[in-house]
């Protein structure tokens, strides 16, 4: 789950909740990389 809040907004980045219900904090730029990376070689992260 990707959350974009107002607090995201104003620091220019995402808040994504992983499968373990960890929530990371990363700018959009790194989550597109690692989106397409996945994408990419197919890879689930678990």
């Amino acid at each position: 789950m990707i959350i974009i809040g107002e607090k995201e907004m104003q620091n220019d980045t995402l808040s994504v909740r992983t499968q373990d219900s960890k929530t990371v904090i990363i700018p959009p730029e790194q989550f597109v990389d690692k989106i397409a990376e996945e994408i990419r070689t197919r890879a689930v992260n678990k």
